[in-house]
């Protein structure tokens, strides 16, 4: 199954934490071996505690008042 990594970061500071990598000695051998489910993901850890800090920041912007 091919996996690529991907973002929903809804902050600056969450952007590319996600990698998707494989053995590509170009950019087309790249692709193919995505489609041929090759590829792996890899990221850092958000730790609950930023979840919910970053969960408030969302809310807090989006949050009309009067």
């Amino acid at each position: 199954l091919p996996v690529t990594a991907g973002s929903d970061a809804h902050s600056i500071n969450y952007l590319g934490s996600g990698l998707t990598a494989c053995y590509a000695n170009s950019k087309d051998d790249f692709i193919e071996q995505i489609r041929k489910g090759k590829s792996m993901v890899l990221s850092n850890e958000i730790k609950e505690f930023k979840r919910k800090i970053q969960a408030l920041h969302i809310l807090w912007k989006n949050i009309k008042f009067g």
